[in-house]
């Protein structure tokens, strides 16, 4: 099961993590992938349920003088993936880290129109249900989403462990 995936979607780089680190295979693709969207990018959103970057996949972002001034937002509860934005911080990258619940910000931060903002957030709902082994339709089916909420925003709210066992559970409620 991938630790990692990411799309290109409009503008922004859109990256969802596990909990667990990306393999080196996951990280050349995904920085390969990075290289041929600078040109069209101009941001990269990470939401991480924790994982991230080893200290030499780190190094091999210094390498890229190119992205050095691409705006990063990493959306993460994970105090360590906190830790580790910090530290890409410091060789000079514009790379800021928010919380769950701040995920306007940093969108904000990432300069998204709305309509960028809304599709950038759908991407990282269906990453997120990927990377776990689920859907859009299995969260629809499992009637988990409060009324007034979207299936976007719900997945963002949510860790990736704690939401597949959700869904499980509907699934044996049912």
């Amino acid at each position: 099961m991938a630790n990692m995936l990411w799309r290109l979607e409009g503008p922004i780089l859109v990256c969802v993590n596990a909990a667990e680190n990306p393999t080196d295979a996951e990280w050349t693709r995904y920085l390969d992938a990075g290289r041929a969207a600078l040109p069209k990018c101009k941001g990269i959103l990470v939401v991480t349920d924790g994982g991230g970057p080893n200290a030499m996949q780190r190094k091999q972002i210094d390498e890229m003088p190119e992205a050095r001034d691409l705006p990063v937002a990493v959306v993460t509860a994970s105090l360590a993936a906190r830790g580790i934005v910090t530290a890409i911080s410091w060789f000079g990258k514009a790379i800021k880290a928010f919380a769950p619940h701040q995920v306007p910000e940093a969108l904000g931060y990432l300069g998204l129109a709305p309509s960028e903002a809304a599709a950038a957030c759908a991407t990282v709902a269906l990453l997120k249900l990927e990377l776990i082994g689920e859907s859009i339709e299995s969260v629809k089916r499992a009637g988990l989403v409060p009324n007034g909420t979207s299936i976007s925003n719900f997945v963002l709210g949510e860790r990736g462990p704690v939401l597949k066992s959700k869904l499980a559970q509907a699934r044996r409620v049912s």
